[in-house]
């Protein structure tokens, strides 16, 4: 890794807030969306559990540390927003939340036994050094597992277009950039300079039968009739064959 100064975390402030627990706000929708996808899949990439020690590279309001430390999980959390790390403490008060940067994190060599980040690459202004520091704090043999969105059509449509930019928008204007999304082949390559082997590539996405709930859910929420809490939920994301979001 080549030396530089800090990275910062991330490109937008969107995420620099303390309402991560305000069920009212879109951040606790994103919680509500993607909990139930993300944390079953990463259970079952660690494997046993049990007092793992685990950190959530890029954690905001503890969302997920909250979900891994119920399940057994030695977690840690770190984030460059302090607002959101003052947030993660009050709500998941079992689990440490540190302030830092992604791209220079404050442990030693080897000191976890998996690393994840979630929904966090897309959102640095250098997302090599990010995955180059993840992959120095991690113990041989451990796992890294992340999570984003591809570089695609489909991916540009759905979350640039129709989320954030046309009339069906609900998210932030610019919540998302589409040129830092990250292709899988990327990531992969930006792993095996860092010495990650790929293990396993799955999609998140909208199963078919439930295509007509989730636009209801998100045409109520585009009209202020539900809130972010509750379309997240009626969205109901799942793991899926295609990787095209």
């Amino acid at each position: 890794m080549t030396p530089g100064p800090p990275a910062t975390a991330h490109v937008r402030n969107q995420f620099d807030r303390s309402d991560w627990w305000d069920r009212g706000g879109f951040t606790y929708g994103l919680h509500e969306l993607l909990n139930p996808v993300r944390v079953p899949y990463v259970l079952r990439a660690l494997g046993a559990v049990d007092d793992l020690p685990v950190l959530d590279i890029g954690c905001g309001g503890g969302y997920l540390t909250k979900a891994l430390a119920a399940a057994g999980v030695k977690a840690v959390g770190i984030d460059i927003s302090t607002r959101a790390v003052v947030a993660a403490n009050h709500a998941v008060p079992e689990v440490r939340h540190i302030a830092g940067d992604a791209a220079r994190l404050p442990f030693a060599d080897g000191s976890f036994d998996a690393v994840v980040l979630s929904e966090l690459l897309e959102h640095v202004t250098e997302p090599e050094r990010c995955v180059a520091e993840a992959a120095r704090v991690l113990a041989p043999g451990g796992f890294m597992v992340v999570t984003g969105p591809n570089r695609t059509l489909w991916s540009r449509l759905a979350l640039i277009w129709l989320a954030q930019e046309w009339p069906t928008r609900v998210l932030p204007p610019a919540l998302h950039s589409y040129s830092a999304f990250i292709r899988p082949d990327e990531l992969f390559a930006m792993g095996d300079r860092f010495g990650v082997t790929r293990r396993d590539l799955v999609g998140i996405g909208l199963a078919p039968r439930n295509l007509v709930a989730a636009a209801r859910a998100l045409w109520s929420l585009r009209r202020g009739a539900t809130t972010y809490a509750a379309a997240g939920t009626a969205v109901r994301l799942q793991q899926v064959e295609s990787v095209a979001v």
